[in-house]
């Protein structure tokens, strides 16, 4: 985590992003690169370090942190039921009726 905080060059920052996001997956280590000032680090970037995917690898990094496990769940359970509503107004020849939840 380091190197996110000294200057290299583009690809190795890439790098080190990736095995970052690679290793929040797990909430606790998540937890831990929050603790140990990822996000601050990453928010201190500059324009200079940026590379192609450079802001969605940021936001993926930071909603690893900010979304613990059970939050996540209600997160893609309202999404699913989200969809499911959109596909019966798509669909006037089904009824909620025949899929209730």
């Amino acid at each position: 985590m380091k190197l996110l905080s000294i200057p290299v060059d583009r690809d190795a920052l890439h790098a080190a992003m990736r095995i970052c996001l690679r290793l929040t997956r797990d909430f606790k280590l998540a937890s831990l690169f929050a603790e140990l000032g990822g996000v601050r680090m990453l928010l201190g970037l500059t324009q200079q370090s940026a590379f192609t995917g450079f802001l969605p690898l940021c936001t993926l990094l930071i909603r690893h942190v900010m979304e613990e496990p059970n939050t996540l769940s209600l997160a893609m359970e309202k999404v699913n039921i989200t969809s499911k509503a959109v596909d019966f107004e798509d669909r006037p020849e089904f009824t909620q009726q025949q899929f209730a939840i």
